[in-house]
């Protein structure tokens, strides 16, 4: 129906056979909001707000999209990062990642001073737009990657910086939280219109 037809637009990964977002973003996606979702006591007892509240519900089925993302290295990746690997081998190697990932993100959250992740939400996702490229330029096209992907991508981030913008004061207007949004937002546009033509497009073409 309209909506599996969807779907198969936004996840190409399948389509194509290959994995959509590299496994450093899908994990670091992941850590984050897990590590948000695991303090679900703090955000409706001791915060008790709206944005803690919503921000809460809207992760949980998204850190089911990223264990997708991240289900798709293990499909169609080992050709690609390991190739003379054995299954076994690959499958711990994404292991590792994943709990070298959430290492790394707990040490690194507890020293940036943001408890309700009003920061961290756009600096992650800033991310995604860099490694894509860098992924779509190793590949030479944009197997894996759709419009309607990454323009729900910067619409998401259209929305979560307006919010940000109206309701956590000038901290996240100056020139750099700005220029962050820009680069994420627009690394997302750039992303769309590289994948427009499917795995069809060639870089350099």
């Amino acid at each position: 129906g309209h909506s599996e037809r969807l779907l198969a637009r936004a996840f190409a990964g399948r389509r194509d056979r290959v994995f959509a977002f590299p496994l450093m973003v899908s994990t670091l996606w992941f850590a984050h909001d897990l590590s948000f979702v695991l303090r679900g006591f703090d955000w409706f007892g001791t915060y008790h707000h709206w944005y803690v509240e919503l921000f809460f519900v809207a992760l949980i089925p998204t850190m089911l999209f990223e264990l997708f993302f991240i289900r798709q290295v293990w499909t169609y990746g080992q050709a690609e990062i390991m190739p003379s690997a054995s299954r076994r081998q690959f499958a711990l190697f994404i292991l590792g990642a994943e709990v070298a990932g959430l290492i790394i993100w707990f040490a690194t959250k507890e020293v940036l001073g943001d408890p309700i992740y009003a920061f961290t939400f756009g600096g992650v996702a800033a991310l995604a737009p860099i490694m894509a490229v860098r992924r779509m330029i190793q590949r030479g096209d944009s197997k894996g990657q759709s419009p309607l992907l990454w323009l729900s991508f910067s619409a998401m981030l259209v929305c979560w910086y307006t919010a940000v913008w109206l309701f956590f004061g000038p901290a996240f207007k100056t020139v750099p939280q700005v220029l962050l949004a820009l680069m994420a937002i627009g690394g997302g546009l750039v992303m769309a219109r590289l994948s427009s033509r499917g795995g069809a497009l060639k870089l350099g073409a």
